[in-house]
């Protein structure tokens, strides 16, 4: 009998407050996880402000955290930016102005 293959098409890692993957790829590949998808997570998920330099640290972090996944023999991709709810958590938690929002999500993409 062939073993089942699994592959993830939308991870999400947080080596600085959850579990990085140092802790989710040996889970994942014990199961026949061949492929992870990463998605960088919002600098807040970090503990970091909303400002475009805690946006490329936030990309950075996905980068080192794909790197790491690689390393230790699983296939992976990494996808930074943003989603499309920052938008509203900008404006409604961080009191943004809309167009103060646009512009850095703007400078971020």
């Amino acid at each position: 009998m062939s073993k089942l293959l699994f592959s993830d098409a939308h991870t999400h890692t947080n080596p600085v407050r959850g579990l990085g993957v140092s802790g989710i790829v040996p889970r994942f590949k014990r199961v026949n996880g061949w492929f992870m998808a990463l998605i960088s997570l919002a600098p807040w998920h970090y503990g970091l402000s909303p400002t475009l330099e805690h946006y490329i640290n936030s990309a950075r972090i996905v980068v080192k955290e794909c790197k790491k996944a690689r390393e230790m023999g699983l296939k992976c991709k990494c996808f930074a930016g943003v989603h499309p709810a920052d938008i509203d958590k900008l404006t409604d938690r961080y009191n943004l102005k809309l167009e103060d929002a646009y512009k850095l999500l703007d400078k971020v993409l």
